[in-house]
Formats: structure tokens, C-alpha cells, sequence
């Protein structure tokens, strides 16, 4: 089976209990065999959407999906039910999401924080790296990523989240104040 495939996708807004989600409705038959073999988180390409990292997740009722942000939302001016075609190919990295030099060498360069982070669930590895990842100065990037790695060596692989806000919150006034 080829390593990438086209499949249309149709853009819907669902209300959910929380708020509203815009989706990319896929029915394409042969996106679920594809899946079985180069499984759900796919980098998906259109010519309405920048590339983007993304699982393909089941609605629950036998169809497929894929959910849109606000940022990849902004200055588009799409209708309801409007159809769009989409190129998806499996995730090259092995975490499900892109990685940055950054952070795989700070990783990489404590043996314990390394351990530590790959003991974590695929979907906490992710939230970190995209915690990391999503600022655009690289010097943040390496000081997030330095946070992340000290702060699973203080809670021995137990994620607090809200501790670790509270540290990435200090270091960043440290560096503020010169």
C-alpha cells in the first residue's frame, strides 16, 4: 500500500458539551485499510492548510476525522459541508508529532530525563514536546526543554503540570531580570 494517500474530506462545525469543534469529515473507504497499516497520526497536506501533524480519529459511529484549531481556522472563509482534498502520509516521528533539534538534544543529553520521558504515555511524550516545541525563539525552546527534563528528575516520571508551569514561570522572570 502506498505511503501516502488522497482522500476528500468534507468541513463541518460540531457542537459538543464543551464548545464547538470544526472537523474535517473523511468517508473515504479506503482511508481505514491505509490506517491498519500505517496507523492514525498522519501529516496532512491540502492546498487550503498549511502541513500540519494530527491523528485521524473515529466519530464514534463508524466515520473518520480530522479536528482543526482556531490558527489554522484564521482568514478562512469556509461554508459548511464545503469539500477539500487532503494528502495524508504516516507521521515520520516516532513521538506522533515533529520534534525540534531543541529538544531532542536536551533530552538526549540527561540519561535519567530520557528514561524518565519515555516511561511517560505516548500522549503525555506529545503534550511535552508540543509544550516545548510550540514557542518560536530558540533559546525558549532549550529553557522549556531544560524545565521539562529537571522537572521529570524532581517527580520521578510523575507529570505535575501545574508545578511544572510554576518552574517555567520562575526561570522565565530569572531570565527577565537579566
Amino acid at each position: 500500500m502506498k505511503a501516502s494517500i488522497q482522500v476528500q474530506a468534507q468541513f463541518v462545525q460540531v457542537e459538543s458539551t464543551l464548545q464547538w469543534t470544526n472537523r474535517l469529515i473523511i468517508s473515504d473507504p479506503k482511508l481505514k485499510p491505509w490506517m491498519e497499516e500505517h496507523g492514525n497520526r498522519v501529516r496532512c497536506v491540502s492546498d487550503e492548510l498549511a502541513e500540519f501533524s494530527t491523528p485521524v480519529l473515529p466519530d464514534g459511529d463508524g466515520g473518520l476525522f480530522i479536528t482543526l484549531n482556531a490558527k489554522q481556522l484564521r482568514s478562512k472563509q469556509w461554508q459548511e459541508g464545503q469539500e477539500l482534498f487532503l494528502q495524508l502520509s504516516p507521521e515520520p516521528s516516532s513521538y506522533g508529532i515533529p520534534v525540534s533539534e531543541a529538544f531532542l538534544v536536551t533530552m538526549h543529553a540527561d540519561p535519567k530525563a530520557d528514561e524518565l520521558f519515555h516511561q511517560l504515555t505516548p500522549g503525555k511524550q506529545r503534550t511535552l514536546i508540543h509544550w516545548v516545541d510550540q514557542v518560536k525563539s530558540e533559546d525558549i525552546r532549550i529553557r522549556r526543554a531544560m524545565v521539562v527534563m529537571e522537572h521529570l528528575q524532581e517527580v520521578e516520571g510523575k507529570l505535575d503540570f501545574k508545578r511544572l508551569n510554576a518552574r517555567i514561570k520562575e526561570v522565565n522572570a530569572r531570565y527577565k531580570r537579566g
